[in-house]
């Protein structure tokens, strides 16, 4: 079970914390001997270092209270509240420490004062810090006490270490070693499975957040028993000790209330030009419907040549808008999502919030396709209908909603360069919904399974193209149940529908070679005829199921990382998944011997057709790296290739793609070499 938490856990938490650590104080100034006061002439400069971070860290709890003010969630506001607590605790304790005489013990090796009440400091925040780290990365329950637990231990053996000689020193800063290198080792990992997000999680922060807290803490922890070696091995002075314990103390803690700060502002920024974008938008329908054309007044308002460019195309009238304008448009928008670059080829969904990717999907559509206000959709109206698609993509481990954006993506780049200056606007919409839905409800069991146990879903599409059939439905469904075929006249709405499922049915790859074969006869002849194609429906929709298909085989012709991470997904979901879902025992039992189609819930296929005598395709079962490299290195050379090199004959700017083919059939055909999995 994965960390979660709310305001309220938040606040009582904190409260303990500070409750426990006033306690504390008192005890330790009570328990304090005459002699503490004495460190402070011996030691003149501590006064002023221990008040100096306490000031610090009120500024950092100034920090992390603005951050829980401006935070864009309940779930930011939760963490930015566990980190004002934890500054607040830190700056009361160096404030104590710096003008009250406390208790503290004597070092046995070097006879430096250790401050109890800082360990009891560390061990009333440091293993929130854990805590809260566990929360950002979605990290299970289990693992994350398995940490706080090794910390508490940490800083025990640490303070015990001081008070003893010899082994038993030794023995306990050993311990104290062994549970800091787990400690860094489980937070090292934490961080690093939620930016890999496999199982695509709802994550609180970004990526890039996520790999500042990693190696801040890395750093700032990481310099503790640094000092602590330098101390007690190299002779390094109490003050100058104590100094660098105070910077790191700060930096450990402090370093995150900023990263937050600066998670909420980008969210802020963010926000605030989405809205911006929707009154433009709005601003401009409004003048559009009564003709009136203000980009006369945006030139001159002397504004930047790109801004002033893409407010004169949204402003303006309804005018055709160039290839120029358009990209401008693109670039305008793609700056609104934070880490993000949707002009790659090379993007990649896999590090991204199922919420990224639904922002993702709007700005897509709204800037591959101009003609999206060919439906008159609001933006609002967009969002939801995009969320309601998120929800009706399964979280198998390759057919999800992370391959849906990342196909639309791919066609949205593809129909820029094949058939956007010869299809319709509607049917240029209709493509790229149909990239959004192609895999809609799809649960992991292809159309060979569903033929083969006699399903319901098959036995409803008779057997031909079930799981596309499927998806058209669902998706279809999807549209009319948010209204956004309600604008287009009886003529559109035909034409729509029949792109939008050609498309959907072309990416079954039953009809791979027969697609194939007419791709290459159509370059046999000088490729795709733009005379032909105004002239032809059925050619144009052709052609935008050929740019879907390629879409959906994007895998090979990403850099080999990225390629090679889906591969391993889609090994995943073969091996893995899929099985009838909410059912009773009795009935799951039933289903081993009369399936019943698509209610699906998730076991391995290829041992359910085993169990059920059903044929299976061995590649399907095969698992292990070697045969991930030999499965991908077959499929890129017999399917893959052959594909793209028929792309290119009819589109020859697509020949990078082809390139980066080959560059990957040679690192697969390397790494298939080996004999034994590494």
């Amino acid at each position: 079970m994965m960390m979660q938490t709310t305001l309220a856990e938040i606040a009582t938490r904190g409260y303990v914390m500070v409750g426990v650590f006033m306690l504390a104080v008192i005890a330790t100034v009570n328990m304090s001997s005459e002699s503490a006061g004495v460190l402070f002439e011996t030691y003149p400069l501590l006064s002023v270092m221990y008040i100096a971070t306490s000031i610090t860290f009120a500024f950092a709890f100034l920090v992390d209270l603005l951050a829980y003010i401006d935070a864009g969630s309940d779930q930011k506001r939760a963490l930015s509240g566990l980190l004002t607590f934890v500054d607040g605790i830190a700056s009361i304790n160096y404030l104590v420490l710096g003008t009250m005489p406390t208790l503290y013990f004597l070092d046995a090796k070097t006879g430096h004062p250790v401050w109890i009440l800082r360990y009891i400091e560390w061990a009333v925040t440091c293993p929130q810090l854990i805590h809260w780290i566990g929360l950002v990365s979605a990290a299970p329950e289990s693992q994350t006490y398995k940490v706080m637990m090794l910390d508490y231990m940490l800083l025990f053996c640490g303070l015990a270490s001081t008070q003893f000689l010899g082994a038993v020193s030794l023995t306990f800063f050993a311990v104290a070693t062994i549970c800091f290198i787990f400690v860094m080792k489980n937070i090292w990992s934490m961080t690093g499975h939620a930016i890999i997000n496999e199982e695509e999680k709802e994550l609180p922060l970004t990526t890039r957040a996520l790999h500042l807290i990693r190696w801040e803490i890395l750093i700032s922890w990481g310099l503790h028993p640094v000092v602590e070696i330098a101390k007690q091995q190299f002779g390094l002075s109490f003050e100058a000790s104590e100094a660098c314990v105070c910077v790191f103390d700060y930096a450990a803690k402090a370093g995150l209330a900023l990263i937050m700060v600066s998670v909420n502002l980008e969210q802020l920024k963010d926000l605030r030009l989405s809205r911006l974008q929707s009154i433009v938008d709005f601003m401009a329908g409004v003048l559009k419907a009564s003709h009136i054309d203000l980009t006369k007044y945006v030139k001159q308002a002397r504004l930047d040549p790109e801004v002033g460019s893409w407010l004169s195309e949204v402003l303006g009238s309804n005018r055709p808008v160039t290839t120029v304008n358009r990209r401008r448009r693109m670039s305008m928008h793609t700056v609104h999502i934070r880490d993000v670059d949707l002009d790659t080829w090379d993007f990649d969904a896999l590090v991204l919030s199922e919420s990224k990717l639904e922002e993702c999907a709007v700005q897509i559509l709204k800037t591959s396709v101009p003609s999206l206000e060919t439906l008159k959709i609001s933006e609002m109206k967009l969002r939801e209908f995009v969320q309601d698609v998120r929800a009706h993509y399964n979280k198998t481990s390759f057919h999800n909603f992370a391959h849906a954006i990342t196909v639309l993506h791919a066609c949205g780049k593809l129909g820029q360069i094949t058939c956007r200056d010869v299809c319709s606007g509607v049917e240029l919409v209709a493509m790229m919904f149909a990239a959004l839905l192609h895999d809609t409800d799809h649960k992991g069991l292809s159309n060979s399974f569903h033929v083969n146990s006699r399903s319901d879903l098959a036995n409803q599409y008779n057997d031909v193209s079930v799981l596309e059939n499927h998806h058209a439905c669902v998706g279809f469904r999807l549209l009319n149940d948010h209204h956004l075929l309600d604008q287009l006249n009886s003529q559109d709405y035909t034409c729509f529908r029949k792109t939008v499922v050609d498309c959907v049915l072309g990416t079954d790859m039953a009809v791979h070679q027969e697609q194939s074969k007419k791709l290459e006869g159509i370059a046999d002849c000088g490729g795709f005829d733009e005379s032909a194609l105004q002239a032809d429906p059925a050619l144009r929709r052709f052609l935008m199921a050929v740019v879907l298909h390629t879409a959906d085989l994007y895998s090979p012709s990403k850099t080999f990382d990225l390629a090679q991470r889906w591969a391993i997904r889609l090994q995943k979901e073969f091996n893995d998944q899929v099985r009838p879902k909410t059912f009773t025992s009795a009935a799951q039992k039933d289903y081993e011997i009369h399936p019943v189609g698509f209610h699906c819930a998730f076991v391995p296929q290829v041992k359910l057709e085993k169990q059920l005598g059903l044929p299976f395709q061995s590649f399907m079962a095969a698992s292990g790296k070697q045969a991930l490299y030999k499965g991908e290195l077959g499929f890129i050379q017999f399917v893959a290739k052959p594909w793209y090199k028929q792309m290119v004959r009819n589109f020859p700017s697509l020949q990078l793609l082809c390139d980066r083919i080959d560059d990957n059939i040679q690192r697969y055909t390397q790494l298939s070499e080996v004999k034994k999995d590494v």
